[in-house]
């Protein structure tokens, strides 16, 4: 054998160590968004507890409870809460659409994984809803939140069912 035919055979090994270690980089890349994805926090609402506030006064005040629960591997920490109630009468004397209220104190309230926590609206009715002697409340409440450990930010919403109607007295 010539000593020739042997000088192509380091570039050789050398590109195929290259081209191995990039596929290892690509797999272990891979596998930590994968990981990523299974570890994230994962924010579940429940069914919204409504009450009325002011009972037979003349400004009717519901309040909203929404419990948060993280189901997810890590910590989920708020940056934004949203409450969004649409609020009827059987009898069609009062219809309320409010607007997104963004609660600005929760903003870096931390969930820890497993654990939940409960937020409060109080919402003021308008004059034409106080006559009305059931009420019917429809809550979409949205949360921003992100990884405590990635400072990824997630998205939710939870639209709720219509409630049972509020009990209420007529003033």
């Amino acid at each position: 054998m010539k000593p020739d035919s042997f000088r192509w055979l380091p570039l050789v090994l050398a590109t195929l160590a290259i081209v191995i270690s990039c596929l290892g980089w690509w797999e272990s890349h891979r596998n930590r968004i994968i990981n990523e994805e299974i570890n994230r926090p994962v924010l579940v609402a429940s069914t919204p507890v409504v009450e009325e506030l002011s009972l037979g006064v003349p400004i009717r005040q519901i309040k909203v409870t929404v419990k948060l629960k993280n189901i997810g591997k890590s910590t989920a920490q708020v940056e934004d809460l949203g409450v969004l109630p649409f609020v009827g009468a059987a009898d069609l004397t009062c219809k309320f659409d409010s607007h997104f209220d963004w609660d600005t104190s929760t903003k870096g309230l931390e969930i820890l994984a497993g654990s939940e926590d409960s937020f409060e609206r109080v919402i003021q009715l308008p004059p034409e809803c106080g006559q009305a002697a059931r009420l019917y409340v429809r809550v979409l409440t949205t949360v921003y939140y992100s990884d405590a450990v990635t400072g990824r930010l997630f998205h939710q919403g939870f639209p709720s069912p219509v409630s049972e109607p509020v009990k209420t007295k007529k003033p």
